[in-house]
C-alpha cells in the first residue's frame, strides 16, 4: 500500500479566478486516479505540526515560499508569479500561445496587428514575444499598448484608463488585428469599439487568451479566445509534485504545457461573405459543432429550409455539410491537443462513433488523431 500523502492545495479560494478553478480541477483529477493522496484546502500552509502536510501546490508567493522551505515541504507552482524563483513550475507555453494567435489573426485575413497587455506582467511579456515574432518575420509592424492589471482601483483610475482606450483605438487604422492577453481586456476592448462605432470584426478583430466561457460568450460578440489548457496545468504541477516527492531531482527550468488551440467565436469571424444567412448559419454552426448537428438543425436554426440553405452556401461556392466537418476538425484538434482520449474527443465532436471521427479527420489530415497528436508533440518538443 502506497505511504499516504497529505496535498494542500493553497490558493486562496474566497475570490477566485476562473483559472484557478481550472487548476483545481485538473489537481483533482490526478487525486482521483491516485488514491494514496488526500488533497484538502489551505490558503496559509504548512500549518505546522499540528496539520503537516507533504506537497503544495501555489503560487509562488516569496512568504509561502519561506514557509515552505523552513518546514522541509516540497511547493509546486502553475503560475509565474515570482518568476525569479527557482521554485518548480507548470506552466502554460505563453509564447507558442502569441504564436498562435499572430497566426490565427494572419490566417483571417488581416495585415496590421496590435497587442494589448498588462505593464510589468510576465505572462503579458512572454505573449507579446510570441505574438511578434511572427509579425517581425513577415515584415509588419504591431502597435503595442500596456495597461495596469489593477484599472478599477477608483472611479479616477478606471476613466483613465477609459480616456486611454479611447486614444489608442483612434491611432490604430483599420482593418486591424488585436490580440489582448487576457479575455477581460479583450472584452473592453469589445465594449469601446462599440463606443467608437467600430464594427467588430470588420474593423476590428479580437482574440483574447484563457478562454472564460462568461467573458467569452455572456455578451456580444462573442470573443475568439486562445485555450491555455489550464486543467493540464494543474494535473501536470501535481504529477511533478508526486516525482519530488518519490525523489526526482527539481527541474531548473519550467515544465511548458503547449495551447491546445483557440476556440473561434464572432470577433474574429472575417468570412469574405456578405451574404447574412450564411455567416450566420457559419457562426451556429462554430457554436454548436460539438453536437449531433445535421443540415436541418443548421435551416432551422436559421429559419429556412434546408434545401434553401444549401443553394445559399453553392453560391458561395462552399457545402454546409464540409462546413459542419471543417468545425468539427478543429475542435477535434485543440482537444487532442490537451491529450484527451480519442473515444472521448469523438464524442464531443458530435460524432456518433469513433469510427466515423478516424474517416473524417483521416480525409483532412491524412493521419490517424493519435498519429496527429503524436507528429504534433514532436513538432513542439523540437520547438518548431
Amino acid at each position: 500500500m502506497p505511504t499516504p500523502r497529505h496535498i494542500v492545495f493553497a490558493f486562496d479560494l474566497s475570490h477566485p479566478l476562473p483559472r484557478h478553478r481550472e487548476i483545481l480541477r485538473g489537481v483533482q483529477r490526478y487525486a482521483r486516479e491516485h488514491p494514496a493522496w488526500r488533497l484538502t484546502l489551505d490558503p496559509r500552509p504548512p500549518g505546522g505540526p499540528d496539520a503537516p502536510c507533504h506537497g503544495i501546490i501555489a503560487e509562488a508567493k516569496d512568504v509561502l515560499i519561506r514557509r515552505a522551505a523552513e518546514a522541509g515541504v516540497p511547493l509546486v507552482s502553475p503560475s509565474w508569479y515570482a518568476y525569479r524563483t527557482t521554485v518548480p513550475r507548470v506552466v502554460p507555453d505563453y509564447r507558442e500561445a502569441g504564436r498562435l494567435a499572430w497566426r490565427h489573426l494572419e490566417r483571417r485575413g488581416f495585415d496590421r496587428f496590435a497587442y494589448l497587455g498588462h505593464a510589468r506582467d510576465t505572462h503579458s511579456r512572454l505573449l507579446e514575444e510570441g505574438f511578434h515574432s511572427g509579425h517581425r518575420r513577415a515584415g509588419l509592424s504591431c502597435y503595442t499598448y500596456l495597461v495596469w492589471r489593477h484599472t478599477n482601483l477608483t472611479p479616477a483610475i478606471w476613466a483613465g484608463h477609459q480616456r486611454g482606450f479611447r486614444r489608442w483605438l483612434g491611432e490604430l487604422q483599420p482593418p486591424i488585428g488585436v490580440f489582448a492577453c487576457t479575455d477581460l481586456l479583450a472584452r473592453y476592448l469589445a465594449q469601446a469599439c462599440a463606443q467608437a462605432g467600430l464594427r467588430v470584426p470588420d474593423d476590428i478583430g479580437i482574440l483574447g487568451a484563457g478562454n472564460d466561457p462568461i467573458l467569452c460568450t455572456g455578451f456580444e460578440p462573442t470573443l475568439s479566445s486562445i485555450d491555455l489548457a489550464w486543467e493540464r496545468v494543474g494535473y501536470q504541477a501535481a504529477e511533478l509534485l508526486d516525482w519530488i516527492l518519490d525523489g526526482t531531482a527539481r527541474p531548473t527550468q519550467p515544465l511548458l504545457i503547449a495551447p491546445p488551440g483557440i476556440h473561434c467565436r464572432r470577433s474574429t469571424d472575417t468570412s469574405p461573405t456578405t451574404d447574412l444567412l450564411v455567416a450566420g448559419a457559419l457562426r451556429h454552426i462554430a457554436e454548436h459543432c460539438g453536437e449531433p448537428l445535421r443540415i436541418a438543425d443548421v435551416a432551422a436554426a436559421c429559419g429556412v429550409p434546408a434545401r434553401s440553405l444549401q443553394r445559399r452556401f453553392t453560391d458561395h461556392g462552399r457545402s454546409v455539410a464540409h462546413e459542419i466537418v471543417l468545425a468539427r476538425h478543429h475542435r477535434a484538434c485543440r482537444l487532442l491537443a490537451s491529450d484527451r482520449p480519442v473515444a472521448e474527443v469523438a464524442r464531443q465532436c458530435g460524432y456518433a462513433t469513433p469510427t466515423g471521427f478516424l474517416r473524417a479527420f483521416r480525409s483532412i489530415e491524412g493521419l490517424t488523431p493519435r498519429a496527429w497528436r503524436e507528429a504534433r508533440k514532436r513538432a513542439v518538443d523540437s520547438g518548431q
